[in-house]
């Protein structure tokens, strides 16, 4: 192969594509895309304080998106010489020279590397300038040279010669190219997650973000999955050239490319089965520890009183001795004492009670041959060495969830670490079993009956002097030694150990210590003001996030980690691994200067001036939230630590009462100062849940591994369902001062469901095992029909009485609670009363006693609230708001408590014919091609709308919509045109009034002024009626078949408006609102339609 030959053919193609209009085009698109990407994401222009500050963002988004833009350039330009050898070009003076197919290939294919390098070299210049002079990055040339070496350049590679080998193999241009455009749209939406990213030609969704800490996430995987790809250019480019027609007898095929083919094939097949291994080798691992968890799940379980860990590392290893107080809680005898430790450990040798005693290792599990009697306890000390498995840790998720590598920040792949052991930084959390314990970190057997081991850690790190040691407890140092004294039992310990600088604020709570990389800011400069303010700050945390606690702990340390430190969400807890005892977990920040808050808070006036609840919570959600220690995954499960870490209540009958009685002692504290709030208790989520539990209970909901993703929503209605029967046989502040109290008495402590119920019976005299065991297994929930709610008044002794009157019918087979919240006057209260299944009753609460009889006739401002609590009632609550009207009187005969109803009064009336937008009869019919009606995915069943409201027709929840059990309306915005239908099927003939309901969304600003386009067919024949809202002069104008036409005047358009008396015959009548598309601002909302036969 002669070079000269190659730098000849390369040149002249490099002349060409300097004259290529298209190259010109893509030139200037690419640029254009990175440098508009750059100043909206990552600029101070724009975002003052980007999410994920790392040094590495920039460069990375830049070569990523680059290598996404490239491609497409590629697709046009690779390879069209094929196509133009009967065009006289430049490249004709080749057919005469005896160049090879392979020199012409490769010569053409360098000219093209070159040229889009050349593009990138400019594009990172341009990345580099902004990311020195206009962003607050930290700045590290050698993060540029890295992914244009391994992220570039491969890409450009592949995807040459793709295009040649396509092009060359495909006669037709065209063709090849569709086929390159579908891999291209591929390679970004569906091929990153197939087989472990190994079709990944952009490495998209393989972890990739250098750490300022620990640097790259995963080295190893990452560069063999990109030698794969180099390999397959090799492959590709080689097939390029075996199939090239030539151009002279001189120009022959050597033997030289079929062998360089054959060569690229096996490393390519090498480099995949090596990939595809590794990932195999590791779902093996971890199915292996998940089996052995399960096969110990039902074995009897010894409890650690005491842990005292001596630790020393050198490297990415340590050694480790613990010593430990095991005690055996159980009933009955422990044949054998099962402990876990991670299995990359190595047991050296364990002694109990001073002897040594033989043991059996499996994996993660140590099996000591020695038995314990109940309530007898033990001296034991373990010896270990090693690493840590990461494989190990979350053995109840999925190998497809664990080995999923996916964005997770907008297209950033940060990476899953649960652990990290070395030089450049150590965390070791309980969830890596880096010590013996002996409860696991799951449960197989019973999830949300997750036993919680508290134990009086102490902990004595060797390190060097110039290395900052984490844990918690109180430091005291003695040579190169910290020891880390607890007062109270943990349920685990962490270690944390690193080149960190230290910041501590004092405050009348607890004692903040702020733990960052030296040259990192803490809080990312949130800590750069007066002591004051940082005392403030820091309790301004402890009073936003544990408002329905105290804080228990003595400190809190917040460590800086890198962003690949990950924590998968389970269902049978709501803590994450960013928070443990004493210690946040927060990710890290390296802001090349601190954020300016003033300014920052100023420009979030401007940017926000025009919303006022933007502007009553912005320093508390805009400035402190990400990346600070108000970032998401923190705040979001800080306030359940107190409940979840310092109590745990034990029950194997009812496994899932641990998190139960959380959920009753947080809801009433947040009930209590936030009732309106509370009292809300349904979302879109809850709602799937509502749909379960009406055909199944709480204890299959547990068994059911369908449940999964809502049962965490389960579990939480169940508690509220259980709180608001509690509630009945008790007050709400003597019920939250026995969870108080209860709380403080066994605190840090595992106690049992039957001495919780004890406790209460003796205290409150509420006997509640019975209710519990009912609860447990009941299958439906509460569906009631209400009506007629008024607030009424009367005399009674004298004395003026408020009450609020309703009728309530409970229409299932389970008894619910419904319970009046209100706010009369200033004075609030909240009571509830037992409906019974299938009962009907008249319901007088009392709400205001003793009211001086001259008040009573004035007016009276009032709001209150009717709540169906758990039930399928959608809105859960009616509320009610007067500003100076004045109450109706009754007469004091006809105040009663309660008194029953007929049903028929919930009813609609035997004349009446309804057709409402959840029955059969109403239909929506969209003008679209069938093919994007099946594409186009259906609106979800229950939606709150409380600003943006969709463009098609959406289903939503609106308490003044029509309806019994779901009040419910079809809104929608947009030109796109529609038919809305209601049919019915008319029985018996004669006069029939017609009306159609109208609502007002709460999230449209007053009534929409359109004209409403109905026809509505009957008889054979179809009138046409138009209901005009405009300019609020509210009409019905109705256009005959025979008569003339017909006008007549409405009231304010809400509720059953009537659109005319018609003479109608038994069959099918059809009333039809024609959408012809929506102005700007405009919303059209549709709901009932009702035909009342009047003679």
């Amino acid at each position: 192969m002669n070079i000269n030959y190659i730098r000849l053919v390369a040149h002249y193609e490099r002349v060409l594509l300097r004259r290529n209009l298209i190259f010109t085009i893509f030139t200037l698109f690419i640029i254009g895309c990175t440098l508009s990407f750059h100043i909206y994401f990552h600029s101070e222009w724009n975002v003052p304080h980007p999410p994920v500050n790392i040094p590495a963002v920039i460069p990375f988004t830049n070569a990523y998106l680059f290598s996404i833009l490239q491609a497409l350039a590629v697709i046009f330009l690779a390879g069209d010489f094929i196509n133009q050898h009967k065009k006289k070009s430049t490249n004709d003076v080749f057919l005469t020279r005896p160049a090879s197919a392979g020199e012409y290939v490769i010569g053409k294919t360098l000219a093209i590397i070159e040229m889009i390098l050349l593009i990138d070299l400019l594009v990172i210049i341009l990345a580099m300038t902004i990311h020195l002079f206009a962003s607050n990055f930290s700045f590290d040339f050698s993060h540029y040279l890295f992914y244009l070496l391994t992220l570039t350049f491969p890409a450009i590679l592949f995807m040459t010669g793709l295009s040649l080998a396509l092009k060359i193999l495909i006669k037709n241009a065209w063709i090849a190219s569709l086929i390159l455009f579908i891999f291209w749209g591929a390679s970004i939406s569906v091929l990153p997650p197939v087989g472990h990213g190994i079709l990944d030609f952009i490495a998209s969704e393989i972890p990739n973000v250098f750490s300022s800490i620990t640097g790259h996430p995963g080295i190893d995987v990452y560069l063999l999955q990109r030698s794969i790809f180099i390999l397959f250019s090799g492959v590709l480019i080689s097939v390029a050239i075996t199939k090239l027609p030539h151009f002279s007898e001189h120009k022959g095929l050597s033997k030289g490319p079929v062998r360089a083919l054959l060569l690229f094939v096996g490393g390519v097949v090498i480099a995949s089965s090596i990939y595809s291994l590794h990932f195999k080798h590791n779902k093996d691992k971890r199915t292996e520890y998940s089996r052995l968890y399960r096969q110990v799940a039902l074995m009897p379980k010894i409890n650690t009183v005491e842990h005292e860990i001596i630790f020393k590392r050198e490297k990415n290893r340590y050694e480790a001795t613990s010593l430990m107080t095991i005690v055996n809680r159980t009933p009955r005898k422990t044949d054998t004492l099962l402990l876990y430790l991670n299995p990359a450990l190595e047991v050296t040798e364990l002694t109990l009670n001073g002897q040594k005693t033989p043991f059996q290792r499996k994996e993660q599990l140590i099996l000591v041959d020695a038995a314990m009697e109940p309530r007898d306890s033990a001296r034991m000390v373990v010896n270990y060495k090693g690493k840590i498995d990461p494989l190990v840790c979350y053995p109840d998720i999925s190998n497809e969830e664990f080995f999923r590598t996916e964005k997770t920040e907008y297209i950033l792949s940060l990476g899953r670490h649960f652990a990290f052991l070395g030089d450049k930084f150590t965390l070791l959390t309980p969830e890596c079993l880096w010590y013996p314990t002996t409860i696991p970190t799951v449960n197989f057997d019973q999830p949300f009956n997750n036993q919680q081991d508290f134990t009086l850690f102490k902990l004595k790190v060797i390190s060097a002097p110039q290395r900052t040691v984490i844990s918690q407890g109180e430091m005291t140092l003695s040579g190169d030694t910290a020891c880390f004294n607890n007062k109270y039992p943990l349920t685990g310990i962490i270690l944390s150990e690193g080149d960190m600088a230290r910041d501590t604020v004092k405050t009348s709570i607890t004692r903040w210590e702020f733990y960052n990389k030296k040259g990192h800011y803490p809080l990312r400069g949130a800590l750069n003001a007066s002591d004051s303010g940082r005392i403030k700050g820091c309790e301004g945390f402890i009073h936003v996030y544990l408002e329905q606690s105290t804080c228990p702990f003595h400190k809190l340390a917040c460590i800086e980690t890198p962003r690949s430190f990950h924590s998968f969400s389970r269902p049978w807890t709501p803590l994450l691994d960013y928070i443990h005892p004493e210690i946040i977990l927060m990710p890290e920040q390296e802001d090349k200067k601190p954020i300016d808050y003033p300014q920052l808070l100023k420009f979030y006036v401007e940017e926000h001036k025009q919303h006022w609840l933007t502007m009553q919570r912005l320093e508390s959600i805009q400035i402190t939230r990400n990346g600070t220690l108000f970032f998401p995954k923190a705040h979001r499960t800080f306030s359940l630590l107190v409940q979840e870490q310092n109590l745990f209540v034990n029950s194997t009958e009812f496994p899932v009462m641990n998190r139960v009685i959380q959920w009753l002692n947080t809801g009433l504290k947040y009930r209590e100062k936030h009732p309106s709030e509370a009292l809300s208790l349904k979302t879109k989520n809850d709602m799937e849940a509502i749909e379960y539990l009406t055909h199944k209970s709480l204890k299959e909901a547990l068994e059911d591994p369908g449940t999964q993703e809502v049962l965490q929503d389960i579990i939480r209605l169940k508690s509220f369902q259980l709180q608001d029967h509690i509630l009945l046989q008790t007050s709400w502040p003597d019920f939250n001062l026995f969870l108080d109290g209860f709380s403080r008495k066994y605190r840090f402590k595992e106690v049992s469901f039957d001495q919780f119920t004890g406790e209460l019976n003796t205290n409150l005299g509420i006997n509640i095992l019975p209710l519990v065991e009912n609860w447990f297994i009941e299958q439906g929930v509460p569906a009631f029909y209400i009506k007629d709610i008024k607030p009424v008044r009367t005399q009674i002794n004298q004395q003026g009485k408020i009450f609020l009157n309703f009728k309530v019918w409970n229409r299932s087979r389970v008894a619910g609670v419904v319970s009046v919240e209100e706010n009369l006057r200033g004075f609030r209260h909240i009571q509830g009363r037992l409906i019974h299944p299938d009962e009907s009753i008249e319901i007088y609460y009392l709400l205001k006693d003793s009211v001086p009889p001259d008040k009573m006739e004035r007016p009276l401002s009032y709001s209150f609230c009717l709540n169906t609590n758990y039930s399928r009632n959608l809105p859960e609550n009616f509320g009610i708001t007067s500003f100076g009207d004045i109450v109706p009187e009754v007469n004091p005969s006809d105040i009663q408590d309660i008194r029953p109803v007929d049903t028929l009064m919930f009813l609609a009336p035997t004349n009446e014919i309804i057709v409402d937008d959840t029955d059969p009869g109403f239909r929506i019919i969209q003008e679209e091609l069938p093919f994007f009606q099946k594409l186009r995915k259906q609106p979800k069943k229950y939606n709150y709308i409380s600003s943006n409201i969709p463009h098609r027709w959406t289903r939503a929840v609106e308490n003044g919509a029509y309806g019994d059990i779901l009040t419910t309306c079809f809104c929608k915005t947009g030109g796109a045109k529609s038919t809305v239908e209601w049919n019915a099927e008319i029985k018996e003939g004669g006069t029939y009034e017609l009306f159609i309901y109208l609502c007002q969304l709460s999230a449209s600003r007053g009534h929409q002024e359109l004209t409403y386009d109905y026809t509505f067919d009957y008889n054979g024949k179809t009138e046409r009626i138009l209901l005009d809202l405009t300019n609020k002069n509210y009409k019905v104008r109705i256009y005959h078949t025979v008569k003339n036409e017909e006008e007549r005047a409405i009231d304010y358009p809400l509720g059953w408006i009537s659109l005319g008396k018609y003479t109608i015959s038994p069959g099918n009548v059809k009333l039809t609102l024609h959408d012809k598309g929506l102005s700007a601002g405009q919303v059209l909302v549709v709901d009932a339609a009702k035909w009342v036969k009047r003679e």
